[in-house]
Parts: structure tokens; sequence; C-alpha cells
């Protein structure tokens, strides 16, 4: 039996068990069955209507006791089953009659042309009037009453940003993905097309000409150096969006290019980047830190040096990593450039696993400082800091976590910002980390002499306290605008 076939017979049960049910007043089906294009990939997606509410409860049961399955599971109100024979997914709701008037955007999006093919049972003999009012409703479709998908696309985009540069690319992606999911429906209504809006694929194949190569141009995309790209071609998108539909009266242009500004301006241009000079007592535009910025454009790079005047940088990856992505010439022709290379971390390494990454990684932490590499970074980044000729400066490593959280890590410590503020700091980089990795680094670094056994002299431990430091009486606001 082909799974079609036995989706059939299936079907046929649950339409037999519904007729003997008294306490159902109806089964409809949406989705595939009810646009009648159901085939081997598809699943049942049903509504059962009970004539009363005190009945709901009895006719989940023993629906969900027709089938053998593997898991079953409710999400809100919708009951999920997942069989075991025929292997398929079954998805249905059981209301009142009622509430059927709360099922009409279900179908309004399914598109049936037929409305018998999603009337699997009717005891009341009055749904094909109700179904055909609404399939007539959504001609023409009215641009505003889809405004709330647009406040959903304003809602995923904004929630992009917070784990794009806390470094949860994952994350970032997922809401990335929402965000263009709505702003493909948006396009679709844009372009008077009234059905499978649910379905950013179906909206997209349709689409042609300048609104197909924007929403390839901002789709989404694993490589989060893209989706940096992409974030405000979206947005802007979006804008247009607004107008064509016109809806400037509920997305007023000059508070979208407020949302827009404010958005870039809170947060920063790169990934994981960031002026120390946000922590409490240090000077802000002395020293940034990051992830590695080879993978950027040359222009973008420029742009971003050139607006904070970036003479140094002083770059912690590996000689192999370095040799992989270098930077272009002509965007350090006039920075000075060192490189003073670091072990690559456990996060960085291909072969570790799951269950020994944590135990790697805190060793790590623990063995670092004993080694000649780190002792040499330690003594030539202060040195380098404490002449104020070479900042503003950059400080980074691959992923802009671990390695250049532990330097940023001493240099804070040396200059006087509390434990607290330093973790603080550290964690901003590193959301799937803990204390207890700094701890075992600066256990170990204090035994192997702190700053001194790294070669760092006093003076210039003075020096470099003496340019990062906001001076005693000078206000947070006032070092904010230096």
């Amino acid at each position: 039996m082909t799974h079609r076939e036995a989706a059939d017979s299936l079907l046929e049960s649950i339409i037999s068990w519904a007729r003997e049910r008294t306490e159902v007043s109806c089964l409809l089906a949406f989705g595939s069955l009810a646009r009648g294009d159901f085939d081997d990939y598809s699943d049942f997606d049903l509504v059962i209507l009970s004539s009363s509410t005190g009945s709901i409860d009895k006719l989940v049961a023993e629906f969900t006791s027709l089938f053998e399955t593997e898991f079953v599971f409710d999400i809100d109100e919708k009951h999920i089953l997942l069989l075991r024979r025929p292997f398929m997914k079954i998805e249905f709701y059981v209301l009142s009659r009622e509430r059927l008037s709360e099922l009409k955007q279900y179908f309004v999006e399914t598109r049936f042309e037929n409305e018998e093919h999603a009337i699997l049972f009717d005891r009341t003999q009055s749904l094909g009037s109700v179904l055909a009012d609404w399939t007539a409703a959504r001609n023409p479709v009215d641009p505003r009453s889809f405004v709330n998908i647009a406040y959903q696309f304003l809602y995923y985009y904004e929630g992009f940003y917070p784990p794009f540069f806390r470094g949860d690319a994952y994350r970032a992606f997922f809401q990335y993905s929402l965000a263009f999911f709505k702003l493909a429906t948006l396009v679709g209504i844009a372009r008077g097309v009234r059905h499978h809006l649910y379905a950013p694929r179906n909206v997209t194949v349709r689409a042609s000409g300048p609104d197909a190569e924007r929403l390839r141009s901002v789709s989404p995309v694993m490589d989060p150096i893209e989706l940096f790209r992409r974030k405000l071609p979206m947005f802007d998108f979006f804008g247009d969006l607004v107008k064509r539909l016109g809806l400037e009266s509920e997305f007023p242009s000059d508070r979208l290019t407020s949302i827009r500004t404010n958005l870039v301006n809170k947060y920063p241009p790169f990934w994981q980047l960031r002026d120390i000079g946000h922590v409490h007592g240090v000077r802000t535009g002395m020293v940034f830190r990051c992830a590695t910025l080879t993978k950027y454009r040359p222009e973008e790079f420029r742009s971003w040096a050139t607006s904070v005047g970036l003479r140094t940088i002083i770059d912690l990856r590996t000689e192999e990593e370095v040799e992989n992505s270098r930077y272009d010439r002509s965007v350090i022709r006039n920075i000075r450039y060192v490189h003073l290379p670091l072990t690559i971390t456990p996060s960085n390494a291909k072969t570790t696993t799951e269950a020994d990454y944590f135990p790697r990684l805190l060793e790590f932490y623990r063995s670092l400082p004993y080694e000649g590499d780190f002792k040499t970074a330690i003594r030539k980044t202060f040195e380098v800091i404490s002449d104020a000729r070479n900042l503003p400066l950059l400080i980074h490593c691959y992923r802009g976590t671990d390695r250049t959280g532990m330097v940023i890590a001493v240099l804070l410590k040396a200059i006087g910002v509390p434990d607290k503020e330093i973790v603080r700091d550290y964690l901003l980089s590193y959301r799937t980390a803990d204390a207890r990795l700094l701890e075992k680094m600066f256990d170990t670094f204090s035994k192997e002499g702190g700053l001194r056994g790294c070669g760092v002299a006093p003076e210039t431990v003075a020096r470099t306290k003496h340019v990062l430091s906001v001076p005693e009486g000078a206000s947070e606001v006032a070092n904010h605008h230096q």
C-alpha cells in the first residue's frame, strides 16, 4: 500500500469516527487536504467542532486513541500526533461550534478552490455557506488588514540585533529568518498575492523583477558577516513596502528613519566589536576589542577605522590563522600592525566534542599563562598601549572571545578595574562561559609572577594606567565625549 493509499484509508476511518460521535458537529480540513493537492509528503490538518464545550476533552482522548502513535504532544490548543503506521503527522484542534469564526484566517490562507474539499463532515449542513463567505472576503485583499504582519517584521528584525552582536550566530540567524518570513509575506501582499501568504517560498517563487532580486539579496544565510551586510538593505526594503501598501499612517517614515538610525548607533558595525571604555573608569575611544575583521570588505573596515582614528592593530591569531585570512595591505597601510600569535583555543578546535569542551577550555585557561607566547603578548601589549601615540588601538584574535578576552582581562585588572566588572565585560563576548575560566587564568597568572613575570616594567604599567584611566574628578559623561 502506498503512502497515499494508506492516508486515504486513514481519512475514511476518521470521517467514519466523526459521523458516529454525536458530539462532533463538523470535521474540517485545511492545508493541502482543503486545497486538493495532498501528496505523498503531506500531513493531515484537521479541526473537529464539538457541539458543546464539555465534550472537548473526551473527543481529544477518543480521537488520539484511534491511532498507533510514536509521540503525542500539544502546542497551545493544537494537538500533534506522530503516527507509526502510516508514518505521518496529524495536527488537529477540537473547538466548540461557537468558535468557528476564529478559524477564518486558516481557511483564507489555505486557498481552497472548492469548499467541499475543506468540509469532511458537516452534521449541521451549514458550513458550505460560511466557507463561501470567507472565500469571497479574501477578494480583494485589504493591505491594512496585514498591519500586524508589518509589526511582526519589526519585532523579529529588532530581535536579530542583540544575539548577533553578542556572537550568538545561530539565534541571530533564526531571528533574521523570521523577519524575512514576514518581509516575504509583505512582498506578496504588495504584489496582490492572496494565497500562500504563510509560506515565503510560495510568495518568492511568484515574485519577479526588482522584488525578486531584492528578496534574494536579503535572504537568510548562515554566514554572520553576510547577514551583517544584509540587515540594513532588508530594513530599507521594508520601508519601501510600507509606502507601496499605503501604510505610512501606521509606520511614518520619520519613525522608521529614527529606528534605523538608533539601531546603527546602538550596535557596533562588526561582530563582537566594542570599546572597552564602556567599563566604568576606563577612557573611551582608546582600546577596542573584536573578532577578526579580515573577512570584511576593505571599504567596510576602512570606514570604521577612519571614524575612530585607528592607529594600531594587535592581532593575537596564530601564524596559520593569519595565513588563511590576511588583512588587505591597502587597509593597514597607515596603521601599525603588531602580530602576537597565541595558541589556538579549544573553542576554535574542530575536533573538540561537546563532552570534553568545557574541561578542555578550563585547562586551556589554566595553562596558557605558563606559555612564553602569552607572556610575550602581555608584555608587548602593555608596551604598545602605554605609548599614547599608538592609540586608538584594536585587539583581536579569531573569535574575539578566549585569547582576546584574557588579554583584555589582564589589561583591565592592571588599571584597577574591579573583578566583577572584568567578568561582566568578558561575558559580553562569551555568553556560554562563566567566571571560572578567568579565575583559573588569573590563578596561574599570579603564580607566574603576574605582570612582572611577563616582563612588564612598573613604569610601563603606570603609563598604561595613565592613558586608559578616566582622570580622577572627571565625570563619566565627560569620558564618553572625549
